[in-house]
Formats: C-alpha cells, sequence, structure tokens
C-alpha cells in the first residue's frame, strides 16, 4: 500500500494534473475493489483524540469533566479484518521448518499461555494449537518476535504471487496509535468503539 501510493505521488511530479488525478481515480478504484474481496479494510487517513488509558480519560474538576487527550494523526492504511489463525500461522512455521528444523520451530506459539493453577486450561496446552477443531481460532501464545516474523514472510509470498492485486506490499503490525484509530471507527473522542468511555455501556 504504502509503495503503491508513493509511486502515485512520485508520478504526479512528471505528469500534468489531468493524468495525476487519472491515476489517483484508478488507485481508488483498485482500493475499493480489494477491500470487498480480501480479509483486509481500508482504512482512511484522519486523526483521533489519543488516552493514555481508561483511568484518565475522563476526569473531574469543580466545573464538570473534560477530556484529558492529544489529537494524533494517522495515514491511510489497510488493516486485517480478523485475527491470524491457527491454521495461516502453522503455515508460516510449517514454511521456516523446511528452509531450517531447528529456526523453523522456533516460532511455534507458546502453549502453555493456557496453563492455570485451576487446571481448566490444560487441554489447551495440547490440543489448541493443532486440533482441526481450532483450526480457524486466532492464534495465541506468540511473541513481539513471532509476529513480526509472520509478518516478513507473508509479505514475501504476497509478493511473489503472480494474481496479487497491488504489486509492492509490505504487511506489518500496526502501531498503537493506528490499532486505536481503527477500533474506534471514526469516533474521535470515543475510548471505546460503541462510543463510550466504560464497559458496561455496550
Amino acid at each position: 500500500m504504502k509503495h503503491t501510493l508513493l509511486f502515485s505521488i512520485l508520478f504526479a511530479s512528471l505528469t500534468s494534473l489531468a493524468q495525476y488525478k487519472d491515476s489517483l481515480k484508478r488507485f481508488r478504484k483498485l482500493t475499493k475493489t480489494y477491500q470487498k474481496s480480501s480479509d483486509f479494510a481500508f482504512i482512511p487517513s484522519g486523526s483521533y483524540q489519543r488516552v493514555e488509558n481508561d483511568q484518565n480519560y475522563m476526569q473531574k474538576d469543580v466545573v464538570g469533566f473534560y477530556v484529558r487527550a492529544h489529537s494524533v494523526s494517522i495515514d491511510s492504511f489497510f488493516m486485517g479484518k480478523f485475527e491470524i489463525s491457527n491454521e495461516k500461522y502453522l503455515e508460516f512455521v510449517n514454511d521456516k521448518i523446511k528452509e531450517d528444523s531447528i529456526l523453523g520451530t522456533s516460532f511455534l506459539p507458546d502453549t502453555l499461555v493456557w496453563r492455570r493453577p485451576e487446571g481448566w486450561g490444560e487441554k489447551y496446552t495440547e490440543y489448541y494449537l493443532r486440533h482441526p477443531a481450532y483450526q480457524n481460532f486466532p492464534v495465541v501464545g506468540v511473541s513481539y518476535t513471532q509476529a513480526k516474523a509472520y509478518a516478513e514472510w507473508l509479505t514475501e509470498k504476497h509478493n511473489t504471487d503472480e494474481k496479487r492485486v497491488f504489486k509492492h506490499v509490505r504487511f506489518r503490525i500496526p502501531t498503537e496509535e493506528e490499532w486505536e484509530y481503527a477500533y474506534k471507527g471514526g469516533l474521535g473522542y470515543s475510548y471505546l468503539p460503541w462510543g463510550s468511555s466504560s464497559t458496561l455501556d455496550h
């Protein structure tokens, strides 16, 4: 997405305004088509009011309530509509194991995150990642390093696919600001996506 948009900007500096508008029109049409037929949503550029945490979202003074926040601007980007599933993540791990069995196994999630003193999660430590019943469930126990490696693998896989829509795409982990901006759904002053600062209002 970033490479494609950058190309459009550089192209405009070398051609007429009419050609630039035509290029931008085709880019937007392509974006809409891609969004409808993929697992990714287009997040338009914009800004929102960011706070550090739920506790200091609303602070009370003698007059009433006021918002302690600062404005953050975000460039447009594509974001996955769904979490990465066990099935998709295992495809990545298996590809890495084929390249290097020792290095590949280092990308396996930590299944012990399911272990609890009460014992209720013990079965998940053995079955959650690999059992067919959980193949479409979101992968759990992945570190930041593993998630970053998955994004790099997905980038390479996409850019070698002859049927791809965008020629040069880079997958990565969204920043904290991008994540907040996306889940707010355009509600700039809302701490939560349903327009409230409380989980009890949903």
